[in-house]
C-alpha cells in the first residue's frame, strides 16, 4: 500500500494517508460483511473483481 500511496521518494502526503485509511476501513468492512465465520471469505471471480476495482 505504501508503494501505491507514496510519491517517488517514498514519502506519504497527508491526503494520500487519508485515502489509504479510508480504503483500509472500506476493505475491512467489506470483509466483515462477506465473512460468515470471521476468518475467511469465498468470492466468485466477478465478486472479487467488483471488490478490488470499486472499493
Amino acid at each position: 500500500m505504501t508503494l501505491r500511496y507514496s510519491d517517488s521518494s517514498g514519502r506519504l502526503s497527508f491526503p494520500s494517508l487519508v485515502c489509504f485509511l479510508i480504503r483500509l476501513e472500506t476493505m475491512s468492512k467489506a470483509f466483515r460483511n462477506l465473512s460468515k465465520d470471521g476468518k475467511s471469505i469465498y468470492l466468485t471471480e466477478m465478486e472479487w473483481m467488483n471488490l478490488v476495482m470499486y472499493s
